[in-house]
C-alpha cells in the first residue's frame, strides 16, 4: 500500500511540474479540488515584470490593478444613451425599476440613479479621465470622491488617500493624507509574479492579501489569511473556474461559460459540502445579450438561493 501511495505521489508531482513548465500556467490550478491543500504548489516566474500597475479603491480589497486605467470608452456598433435596470424576485413577481445610467455621445457615464432617490454624478478631466464622483442621497451629498492620475493613467490620489510609486512605476505604499502622522499604513511588496499587500500599525503586520499572476497577467491565486482562491483561464484569458479553500479545506467551486463573442453566459456556484454529499445543489446565473453584445437579461436561480431573481436591462441607443 505504501508503494502504491508513493508511486501516486511521484506521478502527482510530475503532473504538476509538467503543468508548471508548459505554456498553460493559466490552467495549472484547474483541478485543485482533487488535491489536498498542502499538495498544491505555488507558481513562481523568474524575471516577471509588472508594467505600470496601479490601485483601484472602487472594489474594496481588490485594490491591485495589474494594468493602468483605460478611460476612453470602447464604442460598439451602436452608442448607448441609457441603461435601465429592472429587478424581479421570483418568477411570478412584478419587475420594478432599480436603477438607470445615462451616457454621453462619447460613451462616458455621467449619471446613475438608484432606487429613485440616490444619484451618482460623474465628472471628467480634459483627458476624459474620471475626476469626480458625487453620491447624493435625498438631496444630501454623502460622498464626494476626487481622483488624480499621472501621465501613465495610474492613480495618484483618491480624495484623502495618496499613492506612492517606486522607480519602476509600481505602487509601493498608500496612506491617508489627513492623518500624516498616523501609525497605520499599507505597503505593497513584490516578489517575482506575486504582490503582497500588508496593512501595518507602525512595524507590526495586522493584515495582508497576496495575489499571484500568470505570464498573461491573469490572477491565478488569491490569499486572504484563512481564505485561498485558485483561478483558471482559457486561451482567451477568460476566467473559467474558481476554487476556494477555507482554512485549507475545500469550500466552493465556481464555473464560468462564454459564447463565441466572449460574453459570459453561465455562472455556477457549488459548496464543497454539497459536492461531497453527491447532491446537485448549486446556484446558477444565466446571461443574455442583444445583437450588439450588451447585456439585457440575468436570471439567478438554484437550490442554494431561496429566492429566484431576474434582472432586465432596457437599453436606449443614440
Amino acid at each position: 500500500m505504501k508503494k502504491i501511495y508513493f508511486t501516486f505521489f511521484i506521478l502527482l508531482n510530475f503532473l504538476l511540474f509538467a503543468q508548471y513548465t508548459s505554456n498553460s500556467l493559466d490552467r495549472i490550478y484547474l483541478n485543485v479540488e482533487d488535491l489536498q491543500f498542502d499538495q498544491i504548489k505555488d507558481v513562481e516566474i523568474e524575471n516577471f515584470q509588472f508594467i505600470n500597475p496601479t490601485l483601484n479603491f472602487d472594489y474594496g480589497v481588490y485594490i491591485f490593478q495589474v494594468k493602468p486605467f483605460e478611460f476612453i470608452p470602447k464604442k460598439g456598433a451602436k452608442q448607448i444613451k441609457k441603461i435601465s435596470t429592472y429587478l424581479k424576485y421570483a418568477l411570478n413577481g412584478d419587475k420594478n425599476l432599480f436603477s438607470y445610467d445615462l451616457f454621453d455621445r462619447e460613451g462616458k457615464k455621467y449619471i446613475t440613479n438608484e432606487r429613485g432617490y440616490i444619484n451618482i454624478y460623474y465628472h471628467y478631466d480634459e483627458q476624459k479621465r474620471l475626476k469626480e464622483k458625487i453620491r447624493v442621497v435625498k438631496n444630501d451629498t454623502v460622498n464626494h470622491s476626487k481622483y488624480h492620475f499621472n501621465e501613465k493613467n495610474q492613480l495618484l490620489t483618491l480624495s484623502e488617500t495618496a499613492v506612492e510609486y517606486d522607480h519602476q512605476n509600481k505602487p509601493n505604499q498608500f496612506k491617508n493624507t489627513k492623518f500624516p502622522n498616523s501609525p497605520y499604513s499599507t505597503v505593497l511588496i513584490y516578489n517575482k509574479n506575486k504582490v503582497r499587500i500588508e496593512e501595518r500599525e507602525s512595524n507590526e503586520i495586522i493584515g495582508f492579501r497576496e495575489f499571484t499572476y500568470s505570464k498573461s497577467n491573469n490572477l491565478i491565486k488569491e490569499n486572504y489569511k484563512s481564505r485561498t482562491v485558485f483561478n483558471s483561464y482559457n486561451d482567451k484569458n477568460q476566467k473559467i473556474k474558481s476554487v476556494e479553500f477555507n482554512n485549507k479545506n475545500l469550500y466552493s467551486i465556481e464555473n464560468f461559460e462564454y459564447n463565441e463573442m466572449g460574453d459570459l453566459t453561465m455562472h455556477r456556484f457549488r459548496f464543497s459540502g454539497d459536492i461531497k454529499n453527491g447532491t446537485k445543489a448549486e446556484s446558477r446565473s444565466h446571461y443574455k445579450y442583444d445583437r450588439w453584445g450588451n447585456k439585457i437579461y440575468v436570471l439567478t436561480e438554484g437550490e442554494i438561493n431561496a429566492i429566484t431573481t431576474e434582472h432586465f436591462y432596457e437599453i436606449e441607443y443614440y
